[in-house]
């Protein structure tokens, strides 16, 4: 949770992360997209279409925010022999 200490760094991370050379459009993969003025969203020059940078992953229709979403990847990943998911839901 230090790492990510605001939602608007966990989403720069995965952006860093998943376009190196700035946003790409997810359904026509065009790498011609501009900003939108609502937060963290694109659209597509060539299709037109919406996207944000947790389209097509395993985040897409969370209402969760990905710093949480970080931190429970942590806790399953450095637990020796797994955890369970009240535990999970706790910590």
């Amino acid at each position: 949770m230090i790492a990510f200490q605001t939602p608007q760094t966990a989403i720069d991370h995965v952006k860093a992360l998943r376009w190196p050379n700035g946003p790409v459009c997810r359904y026509c993969s065009s790498a011609k997209a501009y900003t939108l003025s609502r937060k963290n969203m694109h659209r597509c020059a060539a299709c037109r279409r919406n996207f944000s940078v947790t389209v097509g992953t395993i985040f897409e229709d969370t209402k969760l925010p990905l710093r949480i979403w970080f931190g429970a990847i942590w806790l399953i990943t450095n637990h020796p022999k797994g955890i369970a998911s009240t535990k999970l839901a706790k910590d």
